[in-house]
């Protein structure tokens, strides 16, 4: 399963019943300052890799929710260089 997180939906939640990867907007949509939270809700076996469109995250191609139990990331766009983690539990 694949979905793009809007602009606009901060917060987006998955219950995935296969591995599943979510795709960050592009910088330029995002702004600069903008966080998004990404919550893996299940304890699944399932991971959830969150990808950004034009860029990177803390200067790696992906970010993967683990399966097995409950996680949580919250990253930030800068506007220039890519996205940074905040906060992952």
């Amino acid at each position: 399963t694949t979905g793009t997180i809007t602009a606009d939906h901060p917060v987006t939640w998955c219950t995935p019943s296969g591995n599943m990867t979510v795709n960050l907007p592009a910088l330029a949509t995002a702004r600069s300052g903008k966080e998004y939270t990404i919550i893996k809700s299940d304890t699944s076996a399932y991971t959830v890799t969150v990808v950004p469109t034009d860029t990177n995250i803390d200067g790696a191609s992906n970010y993967v929710l683990a399966g097995g139990a409950r996680h949580t990331v919250t990253i930030i766009c800068d506007g220039v260089n890519g996205w940074h983690i905040v906060s992952s539990k």
